[in-house]
């Protein structure tokens, strides 16, 4: 090959090169956020902002047992959903916000796993995502059944390999009436995938991208309501299904208690049934009941019944049990060299219960 045809082709494949490196980044160049999302990103007298191993942390400087996660939409600095998120916070919740690789959470959705990992202390786990996001946080959900109490989905639906509708979660939707970016027809399809109690909510007058903080979206149709309205809706309905969710696990602690002081045969009889059925939501509310009414003996006792069937108490049951933490595994330790109970041994371990109740 003569000399100038080499440089010729040389000079080709570097424009061709570099017209693939500009149409690539330009693909992938995210929403950049705000002003607004960037000054969220701050300690105040109520909330703590921290940002470590990808993740954008907002808590409260009380004590949570809640905790958010959320997912961004594709291509959307994760900055944007600050200001969302942070009002979240407020509310005596610890939230996360998740830095996805190139801003896609479709490359992983698996990244809750590493901060439930991170903060045993919290109790009760919400999921939540905008768009591609929610369809992600939908994924994880559907995985982790038995860690995660509920799900928020931000102009998202979960793809057909993730369905969660015989799942006991708690599931919102949350969509604007303007919004063209999101695939309505494909929602609709989805809502077979979902609870049939899943609660849709439509934003009149609202769009896709101001769920955060990131400006106009291309294809998308323009709002006609305020940012700060599409907002403060949002925020709204999440506290409601946190509080719905609440409510169920442990405002009804205070009669369980009576009745057990009262009845705990009774009461005994009941939970072993729930526990038989593996119901995710009777196990949630017996569990926040006697692990904080009475120093964690019932739990451990029926655990440790049932944990024993299965040789012994490892990750499964941590799955099987949301509130499963650190103390609780010391506790059942303590049950298991402390208290004896037979496999077959029905009334021993009822007449066990019934006496440590009359002690207290």
């Amino acid at each position: 090959m003569r000399r100038g045809n080499a440089y010729l082709l040389l000079v080709v494949l570097g424009a061709a090169v570099t017209v693939l490196t500009v149409g690539v980044a330009y693909f992938l160049f995210p929403y950049p956020p705000m002003v607004e999302a960037l000054q969220a990103l701050n300690s105040s007298n109520t909330v703590l902002y921290s940002f470590k191993d990808r993740t954008h942390t907002f808590s409260t400087r009380g004590e949570s047992k809640v905790g958010v996660i959320f997912y961004p939409g594709g291509l959307v600095d994760p900055i944007a959903y600050a200001p969302l998120l942070r009002e979240l916070a407020m509310k005596n919740l610890s939230v996360f916000l998740v830095d996805m690789p190139l801003d896609l959470a479709v490359l992983s959705p698996n990244s809750a796993a590493a901060i439930i990992e991170r903060n045993p202390e919290i109790r009760v786990w919400i999921m939540a995502g905008h768009s591609l996001g929610g369809s992600m946080a939908a994924r994880f959900a559907s995985k982790n059944q038995g860690i995660v109490s509920g799900l928020v989905l931000l102009a998202a639906y979960p793809a057909s390999m993730d369905s969660l509708s015989e799942s006991d979660l708690h599931v919102l939707s949350v969509y604007g009436s303007d919004d063209t970016v999101l695939d309505k027809e494909a929602l609709e399809k989805a809502r077979s995938l979902l609870p049939e109690d899943t609660k849709y909510i439509v934003i009149e007058g609202g769009n896709h991208p101001q769920f955060g903080y990131y400006g106009p979206q291309k294809g998308d149709g323009k709002a006609s309501i305020s940012l700060l309205e599409q907002q403060k809706i949002t925020v709204d309905e999440i506290l409601a299904l946190i509080e719905q969710i609440m409510q169920l696990l442990f405002v009804r602690s205070d009669k369980m208690t009576e009745s057990i002081r009262s009845r705990p045969l009774d009461f005994l009889a009941r939970v072993e049934e729930v526990t038989v059925r593996k119901s995710t939501t009777s196990i949630l509310l017996w569990r926040s009941a006697e692990v904080d009414r009475f120093s964690g003996f019932i739990c451990p006792v029926l655990m440790k019944k049932y944990a024993t069937q299965r040789s012994q108490v490892n990750v499964q049951t941590r799955t099987r049990m949301p509130f499963y933490t650190p103390d609780l595994a010391q506790i059942i330790s303590l049950a298991a060299t402390n208290i004896s109970i037979r496999e077959e041994g029905s009334r021993n371990h009822q007449s066990l219960l019934y006496n440590e109740l009359k002690k207290r």
